[in-house]
């Protein structure tokens, strides 16, 4: 299998298995059990079933003599390479049939299409220029055309705090008899704590929408479902595109983005890592 232009490819498995499904025995028997599926879809009578049955028997029976016969050839095999003490085939014999292969990423041919990366530290520092470049291309586009494009209304009611409303319906909504998440706090302690308990968990879900934390690590780890809509617009900010390959990567963006924010370059949102129960 080969993608980006022959640039990367699986390589294919390697390892022996006993299934052969061109093997003529197991077509014979699988064929035989698919014929009689077929006379029994269209006429449906109790002689029909017992014959589909005792080809379904009959097909099970013959595909484990062949998988028996395979690995008493193969055991014979290997033992024989034991007794000539020929230990090359016998470990080669014994990888093909027990080691699993992995499928790995071939090379990645550079920038300038002549030399090719092998190492994964490489491999990842050549997908990200790759995708740097593609997505920060600078577009020219005429000033006019701007102009022209029809502006949508700012919908101010989505930067606004939720409601207590807005908190019993989420949680009226959320279904019962499921097991706690990360927070080990139960449904019912939820819908039955009282207006105390409603109280304060609505007061600490306003602490987390409003601490203007565009992206941070300890919420990430802590298990939390967050939103990643926001993140991901504010990865394509000012219509460029910043690729990030681990967590950190994304907490430097992030940290840069809110920075250039409070210096009042452009505004983001205060909802960006609303955590949902």
């Amino acid at each position: 299998m080969w993608t980006n232009g022959g640039n990367n490819r699986l390589v294919s498995k390697k390892n022996q298995d006993w299934f052969d499904e061109n093997d003529e025995t197991i077509s014979l028997l699988i064929e035989a059990k698919r014929q009689t599926r077929l006379i029994l879809e269209n006429q449906p009578t109790a002689e029909n079933k017992r014959t589909h049955k005792q080809a379904v028997a009959d097909c099970q029976r013959g595909i484990l003599e062949v998988q028996n016969t395979w690995w008493q050839r193969k055991a014979a095999e290997i033992q024989n390479y034991a007794d000539q003490r020929d230990l090359r085939r016998f470990y080669a014999a014994t990888k093909e049939v027990f080691v699993p292969t992995r499928p790995s990423v071939g090379g990645l041919k550079d920038v300038d299409g002549a030399t090719t990366i092998t190492d994964s530290e490489g491999i990842l520092s050549r997908w990200k220029s790759h995708f740097e470049n593609l997505l920060n291309d600078q577009a020219n586009t005429p000033n006019d055309l701007i102009c022209m494009t029809p502006q949508y209304p700012v919908r101010h009611w989505m930067s606004l705090p939720p409601s207590i409303q807005d908190f019993d319906k989420a949680i009226t909504c959320m279904k019962p008899g499921k097991a706690p998440g990360p927070d080990n706090i139960p449904l019912e302690l939820l819908t039955h704590g009282g207006p105390e308990l409603r109280n304060r968990l609505m007061l600490l879900i306003l602490k987390f929408r409003m601490d203007r934390g565009d992206f941070n690590l300890t919420r990430l780890r802590a298990k939390t479902k967050t939103t990643k809509t926001v993140l991901r617009e504010m990865q394509y900010a000012d219509d460029n595109a910043t690729p990030g390959q681990t967590a950190e990567d994304l907490q430097r963006t992030a940290t840069t983005y809110n920075t250039r924010q409070d210096q009042g370059a452009y505004s983001t949102p205060t909802w960006s890592d609303t955590p949902k129960h």
